[in-house]
């Protein structure tokens, strides 16, 4: 016993003095991947030394007569919280270097977690040397309002400045839209979504990823990955096209678990990019546009669905799969939700599966999945389903009658599948049926004239709309092609869609069906040289997708050892020093962990490496990263010495690269020839500009240089 006494002891010491050595040396600070892990394991172990400190506290404020209250005035007990509360700082310590974080309140927060530590520490070494009497009480208390402290710094850093008394205080709501005809539409549409889904980790006190959504100066400039919207091209940004991807990826946004953006939220914030993303526009402006409608009209009488029971996790796992994912549909009850995907792994045994989840299935979505008309006997048991979508399926319309048992559907899409308008209409007469989306079938306009008469509780989307008429195909998708590569590599390229035709072309022109430029892809590409492939999709009454495309680039050696003579910079070490020999492409921003090296003037790249065998080299070419928003220019100068013999170096190649007259994005390869020759080991220089031009937002600061891979040829 005495020996765990005396072990608990030292580990409190050790941690207290470890803890309050890094925060000494903290901007020295270079965590390994392992400590990036353990920092982020901080919110999952806070809460427990927060209640040892708390009732420590009480513990010593209550009379020594109270003998409950005893273990207060152990040193083993202290020793424990020491510990624990160390540990926690520790791991603090280690997430705040992520950044994007008010320093302030950070401080805050960081600097009375490590004073809890110590006096924690500090109550064990006086215990174990006697009672402590009344200046117990005081320490008792001291720690009470270092807990209280730490605990509402971290609320703020994680919820928000208002999170403890929102309550009580709340934040001014924002201004009723209803029949208010100087309503803006950001302010009074886009903001408040913004502000309940995204406010809490973008905000003054909390700026993930550099980005501060809480005032329009902070949307418009964007963080680290670049502008968050691009006015008029909602698909490509960024405010848009995260939360569109499956809730799993690593940058849909909002996080898994937290509250997501619904149809209509997402569907308005598309509408304000494409119409400009202006702050000042009102809603009367657009008043014509069914986007808006929900805006302009009375609050609508919330539907009260009746209560059921959870569904067992067995059959969840039933249908759980590749393609289906099944999450829940509302915060605050059991109905569920499932969405359908189009996968190579594909099972019409899906909706089987669906069955047992027929009372809590609100939503079915099968948008752009190969369901057929004989999956639609089995969708139509699913009798609670209050929304349905089978657009751009492979249903032909013959039986969509299957569908009638479905008496409580409000919402149906059956949109681009090319149906008869006859097999449509079998479906108008569902009682409950509110809203259809139809467009891209074969409907004349005589007949949606009709069904717009007779059918007056059913909103129809005939595609009339600009905005919901995009019949625009996805750009193909390359499948985890090597950028970089020795020998040989392979570019496979996939489309979701069935049907749809893929063309390329390897010599720089833009693919073009029409005028015969390009090649049909109908296997994968084998790549044995430098090349830049072009490709888009094409698929008959479908536009053309955009023009996408991927850059390989080959290396003929592979260093064996290599040293690097000045330090990354410790935020932006890019997982590891390997990452510029690794033959695999970086991100297309620096701030992902694993991918991109960055020096900041004055430091550069400086780097040893060391081949095999004396190889014959006549180019060096290095990849590096221009985002000038975020100060990262190309290089402006690249230098190559190489020697035959260790230490004996000679200048064998240098490359001056211009200062950019305007700003630039993305990766660029920079080739500096050399004096061919036989060499063993070869030394690079890579420098950032020493000032930022003129033109740039942060003219006269030092600039970042960015580098990922460095290519022998």
């Amino acid at each position: 016993m005495n020996k765990a006494k005396q072990w608990l002891g030292n580990t409190a010491f050790f941690l207290c003095i470890l803890l309050t050595f890094l925060l000494v040396f903290e901007q020295f600070m270079r965590l390994p991947l392992g400590l990036q892990v353990l920092g982020r394991m901080h919110p999952l172990v806070l809460h427990f030394p927060i209640t040892l400190a708390s009732l420590g506290a009480l513990g010593l404020l209550m009379p020594a007569r109270f003998s409950l209250f005893s273990w207060a005035r152990q040193a083993e007990f202290w020793n424990f919280s020491a510990v624990m509360t160390a540990l926690t700082a520790l791991c603090g310590l280690f997430l705040s270097r992520e950044g994007g974080y008010d320093a302030d309140t950070l401080a805050w927060h960081k600097y009375s977690g490590a004073a809890l530590a110590l006096l924690c520490g500090l109550l064990a070494w006086r215990l174990e040397r006697g009672t402590i009497g009344a200046f117990g009480k005081i320490l008792g208390a001291f720690s009470l309002v270092l807990t209280l402290v730490c605990g509402h710094k971290g609320g703020i850093l994680t919820h928000g400045d208002n999170f403890l008394l929102e309550p009580i205080a709340p934040k001014t709501a924002p201004v009723a839209v209803a029949n208010n005809k100087d309503a803006l539409l950001y302010e009074n549409g886009v903001k408040p979504i913004l502000e309940a889904k995204c406010f809490s980790c973008h905000n003054p006190q909390k700026t993930k990823g550099g980005l501060l959504m809480s005032s329009t100066e902070g949307l418009r400039k964007g963080g680290e990955s670049g502008p968050v919207f691009l006015a008029g091209n909602p698909d490509s940004s960024q405010l848009f096209a995260l939360p569109m991807l499956p809730e799993a990826h690593d940058r849909h946004m909002p996080p898994r678990g937290k509250t997501q953006l619904s149809p209509t939220e997402l569907k308005l914030i598309h509408f304000w990019i494409k119409k400009g993303a202006s702050f000042s526009a009102k809603i009367s402006q657009f008043k014509d546009n069914d986007t808006l409608s929900f805006l302009q009209k009375p609050a609508a009488v919330v539907e009260v669905l009746p209560k059921v029971a959870a569904a067992s996790k067995k059959n969840i796992q039933a249908a759980q799969s590749v393609f289906c994912n099944i999450r829940p549909f509302f915060q605050d009850n059991n109905y569920l939700e499932a969405v359908v995907l189009d996968h190579p792994k594909y099972q019409a045994t899906v909706f089987e599966q669906l069955d047992k989840l027929n009372t809590q299935l609100y939503r079915l979505e099968c948008n752009g999945a190969p369901v057929t008309d004989a999956d639609l006997k089995s969708i139509g048991k699913l009798k609670n389903l209050r929304e349905l979508g089978l657009g751009k399926t492979k249903i032909k319309g013959e039986k969509l009658a299957e569908l009638k048992g479905l008496k409580n559907l409000r919402l149906l899409k059956v949109h681009g599948n090319q149906l008869p308008a006859q097999s449509i209409e079998t479906l108008l007469s569902l009682p409950a049926l509110q809203k259809i989306y139809v467009w891209g079938n074969k409907i004349d306009d005589k007949t949606a004239a009709t069904w717009a008469k007779r059918y007056k509780k059913i909103q129809f989307d005939f595609g009339s709309v600009p905005d919901t008429a995009v019949l625009k195909l996805n750009m193909p998708k390359a499948e985890k092609p090597q950028a970089f590569f020795n020998g040989k590599t392979t570019l496979d390229l996939r489309h979701p869609m069935r049907g749809v035709r893929v063309w390329y072309t390897t010599d720089g022109k833009n693919p073009d069906p029409k005028a015969k430029i390009g090649q049909l892809y109908k296997q994968p590409l084998s790549i044995t040289k430098d090349s830049k492939v072009k490709f888009m999709a094409e698929l008959d009454n479908w536009h053309n997708s955009d023009v996408d495309s991927f850059e390989f680039r080959v290396t003929s050696y592979q260093p064996i050892a290599r040293r690097f003579l000045q330090p990354t910079d410790r935020k932006y070490n890019g997982g590891g020093d390997s990452v510029i020999f690794d033959l695999k492409k970086g991100p297309p921003t620096h701030t992902v962990i694993d991918g991109w090296l960055g020096f900041q003037s004055p430091a550069f790249l400086d780097v040893e490496c060391d081949l095999a065998k004396q190889s014959n080299i006549s180019k060096v070419t290095v990849c590096a990263l221009a985002m000038d928003y975020a100060s990262i220019l190309p290089p402006s100068y690249i230098e190559v010495m190489a020697a035959t013999e260790p230490g004996k170096w000679k200048k064998v190649g240098q490359l001056s690269i211009p200062v950019p007259s305007s700003g630039q994005y993305g990766s660029r390869f920079y080739e500096c020839p050399i004096t061919p020759g036989q060499y063993s080991s070869l030394r690079i220089v890579a420098k950032p500009v020493a000032k930022l031009p003129a033109w740039h937002g942060n003219k006269g600061n030092p600039g970042w240089v960015f580098v990922d891979e460095i290519l022998l040829n």
